[in-house]
């Protein structure tokens, strides 16, 4: 969303003699912070002036802090007096932001990547911190800027009132169609349950800093900073032709109506809050806080709850995986149904919001994909890194599922050239029209070569293809990932017939770029795609876009070996430093042919449509830019703009944009972390296969053997988690082949697991080995039984044993083993559970299971019923809302059903919920939701007089009189929630209760449900 409007920038180049010299090209500079001043208009840390000196022999390092004390230098204005960065220094800049003083979530979370950095050169995380606090002080709304009362109100099973998407802005407002279909929100439970809040965490986009347009925190009119929107009407619709409107809108300012009625189409507008996130922004934070984490570590230190703050946000993010009115991929006129709405790709945004005066609120995803929104690295961090994984039940796997999307969605846009195509959506022109034939899909979406936006054409910056590989590059030399080598190997090398390194010490990067045909449909393999090809049709210099250029290619230098790469990242870093640096960091000369635009665009609004921005320019048809923003007439450099303007000629600027200077500092200090001062590179190691798979059967087992490639490192062992396998036992090494021994891998559980390469340098390759077990296993028949405890009913059980040529090693009732003769008998392949042991279980259901030398084994479900006591019949069904190893909040959703011929009251019957209270504290309940009503549900808090396994404590939930009665085969809901007073942590994992896996109501006996306090459900630990 930043680069709504990059537009394709001069070649010129800045002359060679400059009037000033930059200060700490003549002094000796040390990596601290020497003074702090404590002004009332100076964030904390911010420096008056360069203070920060080096002392380091590693130039990019220095490089680094260098900028990195520019940006902080209170003289250089790269910040708001709250601390915000802005998006430029200088004010006249129209871009995607149409004023420099505002800002952008982008810039946000390029702040956050650069103190993260700085906390590695120095362990002052403090900046780290710092940052994160800004983004959820004012990019993150707050509950007061999306009220929870309206946002416990959104239904999502109606997301949001569909409106179609329009080329011009002519051809809005866009009118409203309730009978539209419309999916479900299939996350929204989930987030709610785990946060305990239906608010959202994300950050939006754009930020008016200093309030230049007026409408003020909340439409207060004076409050700085102020959450503020620009683009709402279609591809065609540049910065040039958008209306400022703010995120708050009481209906204040505007028309009658605010600026609701310029872009949708109703029958009465009500006063309503609006936020839109980019996702590729709150990725990068993600990303950054990962960094963090891991140089905080080797300082020996910890970030703390900036790591759950950043895996809260990647839950959050998940939304932008969602088509935008939840409707079917490749399907897109049905309305979805859960996850089959979900493209799994970052897409362009996701937004929401609600009113003001009255309770409603809306979501809505986004059908619109392009390939430089996607981060891999960040759903690597969130499906696999421990500490990041997101607290909801569902958010690591589809992080997970997400990743893979993500790296199908690169391959199937890779040109024959090697450079990356634009996208894909699910909603041909915003209204779900049909794809024309022939058009290439992926997943069913079709491809757009410009998605989003044209005007210019979303995918003609070359500076996606370097912010987009970059994240493709870094989690490659984090994993080794072959797909992502594939396809860097192929990228980088057309990257290296494109940059020009120029004999004369200047160079050139691609500036616009162009595409034609079009890839082919996707079916699981790249193709090559020889019909799709990317030209070159113009050359720049823009310098933060060669920062990010040489970020990737050193990632990729570093993972794989290939030097070229570095030195083309080292000479742009380097050449760019002797060109380009000024006295507030780097700048190269823009001619901006476009500002003529600032005078002469003529801004769409609907004839007879009246109102006032909030300084009190007109807003009416026949409007230009210029007439809505009359505030740019006061800026410095107003006048040399329309000067220029008056003379036919194009303004030329340097200009020094926050994140453009980050990239660039970023890069250089990726140099020093990768390589040194230029010294002997230190290359990756790397390990075939990545992947390996073993079956436990007898007959089936084979070792695996993994041929290490050192390029120079040193082998050290091999890691499975912390713990280091023992060598001859685990697996031999001989020369560079390591087997895993099948004596090791058949004690491993079914499933996957990770075993990391551990080499002296670089970054340690990861196998991972999938467990399966393909041994017959026993059968037992039938697979379930009914013991009656009532005295007249009581009967042996007789089952049938088939042990399929293995060993019965016992049998277990739950945690009990039975013993031969008093419990049971064995004759042939008949087994009888005894009635006299029998009748001393409680009522309930019980697993019998028959432990067998090999393969799985089989469980008798075994219910014990006892008819002469109080009648009625329970199954309970239940799932927890929060399946976060440590919480403050258990969650569980209960449901209830009567399967008996007899109607139950309710007042009857009581639900126990078993666990381990860890540190005894007085304890709350809520009942969130039931439909036997809040009010009729109650609670007690029971401490057992013996601590069992996975409990010392229960909650028992009953119901007042005034819950009626249940009819058979009637069911409740009871969604309910508890905590201790002190909002101190439980630990669930190994609760007696605890179901960690499911989203949505399964059968679970370790609950327990009684009629007249007499047992009907479930198994008590």
């Amino acid at each position: 969303m930043l680069h709504k409007e990059l537009l394709e920038r001069s070649s010129c180049k800045r002359p060679n003699k400059r009037s000033f010299k930059h200060p700490f090209k003549v002094m000796t500079v040390y990596a601290v912070i020497l003074g702090i001043f404590t002004t009332s208009f100076i964030p904390g840390n911010l420096t008056k002036a360069s203070q920060v000196s080096i002392s380091s022999t590693d130039a990019y390092e220095n490089r680094f802090l260098e900028l990195w004390g520019e940006l902080h230098n209170s003289e250089n204005g790269y910040f708001s007096p709250q601390g915000i960065p802005y998006h430029s220094i200088e004010t006249m800049i129209v871009e995607a932001p149409d004023y420099g003083h505002v800002t952008t979530s982008e810039a946000m979370s390029y702040y956050m990547w650069l103190e993260a950095m700085y906390g590695k050169f120095t362990g002052d995380f403090t900046g780290f911190d710092k940052a994160w606090d800004t983004a959820e002080t004012y990019l993150i709304p707050t509950e007061k800027d999306q009220p929870e009362a309206s946002m416990s109100k959104y239904n999502a099973g109606k997301p949001a009132t569909y409106a179609p998407e329009w080329e011009l802005p002519s051809n809005y407002p866009a009118k409203l169609d309730s009978g539209a279909a419309v999916g479900v929100d299939p996350i929204n439970s989930d987030l709610v349950s785990t946060y305990g809040t239906s608010t959202i965490y994300g950050m939006h986009w754009l930020l008016d800093v200093d309030n230049w347009y007026g409408f003020g925190s909340r439409g207060d009119g004076v409050s700085t900073p102020s959450y503020i929107n620009t683009f709402q009407r279609g591809k065609e619709e540049s910065t040039w032709e958008t209306i400022p409107q703010p995120c708050w809108d009481q209906l204040k300012y505007g028309g009658k109506n605010g600026y609701l009625d310029l872009f949708t189409g109703d029958n009465s507008y009500s006063a309503q809050f609006k936020y839109t996130d980019a996702p590729d922004a709150d990725s990068r934070a993600v990303q950054a806080t990962y960094w963090a984490a891991q140089w905080a570590k080797e300082n020996g230190t910890d970030i703390g709850a900036y790591k759950n703050k950043a895996s809260k946000m990647g839950d959050y993010l998940r939304y932008a995986m969602f088509d935008k009115y939840f409707r079917k991929i490749g399907a897109s006129s049905s309305a979805g149904t859960g996850y089959d709405s979900a493209h799994y790709l970052l897409s362009w945004y996701y937004a929401w919001g609600g009113g003001i005066n009255t309770n409603w609120a809306w979501k809505i995803g986004s059908s619109h994909n392009h390939f430089g929104y996607q981060n891999p690295m960040a759903a690597w961090i969130l499906s696999q890194d421990q500490e990041f994984k997101p607290a909801s039940k569902n958010g690591a796997s589809d992080w997970s599922k997400s990743l893979n999307r993500q790296l199908e969605f690169y391959q199937w846009l890779q040109s024959s050239e090697g450079a990356i195509a634009g996208g894909a959506s699910n909603s041909k022109n915003g209204r779900y029209e049909t794809w024309p034939a022939g058009t290439a899909t992926f997943y069913g979406m079709g491809y757009e070569e410009n998605p989003v936006y044209a005007d210019p054409g979303s995918n003609t910056w070359f500076g996606f293809q370097a912010w987009s590989m970059q994240r493709v590059a870094e989690y490659y030399y984090k994993t080794g990932d072959t797909k992502a080598k594939a396809l860097l190997d192929k990228w980088v090398s057309w990257v290296k017939t494109v940059v020009k390194l120029n004999a004369d010490g200047t160079f050139e990067i691609p500036s616009n770029i162009s595409w034609s045909g079009q890839p082919d449909t996707w079916t699981g393999t790249y193709t090559g795609n020889k019909g799709l090809h990317v030209i070159v049709n113009s050359y720049g210099t823009d310098l933060g876009v060669a920062g990010s250029l040489s970020n990737a290619l050193l990632y990729y230098s570093k993972a794989s070996g290939d030097d070229d790469s570095r030195v083309i990242a080292k000479e742009l870093l380097d050449r760019m430093w002797k060109l380009y640096r000024d006295d507030k960091g780097l700048a190269a000369p823009e001619s901006r042919t476009d500002y003529s635009r600032l005078f002469e665009q003529e801004i769409y609004v609907p004839q007879g449509w009246t109102g006032t921005m909030p300084n009190g320019d007109v807003i009416k048809s026949g409007i230009k830019f210029l007439d809505i923003r009359s505030k740019y007439k006061n800026d410095p450099d107003y006048k040399r703009v329309e000067e220029a303007y008056k003379n036919d000629k194009d303004p030329v600027f340097y200009y020094h944009r926050f994140w453009a200077q980050c990239d660039i500092a970023i890069a250089n200090g990726v140099y020093s972390i990768l390589f040194g001062d230029g010294s002997t590179p230190v290359n990756n190691s790397a390990i075939a296969p990545v992947s390996a798979a073993f079956d436990r059967n007898t007959g089936s087992q084979k070792d695996i053997k993994v041929t290490l490639t050192p390029n120079g490192n040193q082998f050290t062992g091999i890691k499975e988690g912390s713990t280091y396998l023992s060598e001859g036992k685990d697996y031999t090494l001989s020369g560079n082949e390591v087997t895993l021994l099948k004596s090791y891998l058949a004690a491993k559980a079914t499933g996957d697991f990770k075993l990391t390469f551990d080499f002296d340098k670089g970054a340690d390759p990861v196998l991972t080995v999938t467990i399966s077990d393909t041994t017959a296993s026993g059968t037992v028949t039938p697979a379930a039984a009914t013991f009656d405890k009532a005295k007249d009913k009581q009967a042996d059980v007789a089952v049938t044993l088939d042990k399929a040529g293995h060993t019965l090693l016992g049998i277990n009732l739950g945690d009990r083993a039975l013993s031969s003769g008093t419990d049971y008998t064995l004759s042939g392949n008949t087994v009888t559970l005894l009635k006299t042991p029998l009748a001393s279980l409680q009522a309930g259901a019980y697993k019998v299971v028959f432990d067998l030398s090999e393969g799985n084994d089989p469980v008798l479900t075994l219910t014990v019923t006892d008819s002469s006591v109080a009648q009625g019949s329970l199954k309970l069904q239940m799932f927890n809302g929060n399946t976060s190893a440590q919480t403050n909040g258990i969650s569980p959703k209960l449901k209830l059903f009567n399967t008996g011929d007899k109607s139950i009251g309710l007042s009857d019957v009581k639900i126990r919920y078993y666990y381990t209270i860890d540190g005894e504290k007085t304890q709350n309940f809520w009942c969130d939701w039931s439909t036997a009503g809040s009010g009729n549900v109650t609670s007690t808090f029971v401490k057992l007089p013996q601590a069992k396994t996975g409990a010392d404590y229960y909650l028992e939930i009953g119901f007042t009189q005034e819950a009626g009665e249940l009819l058979p085969g009637q069911a409740i809901e009871v969604q309910a929630r508890f905590s201790k007073s002190d909002w101190s942590n439980y630990t669930q994992t190994g609760d007696y209760s605890f179901s960690s896996t499911g989203t949505g109501y399964a059968d679970w006996n370790n609950i327990t449900g009684y009629v007249s306090n007499s047992l009907k459900w479930g198994v008590e630990p």
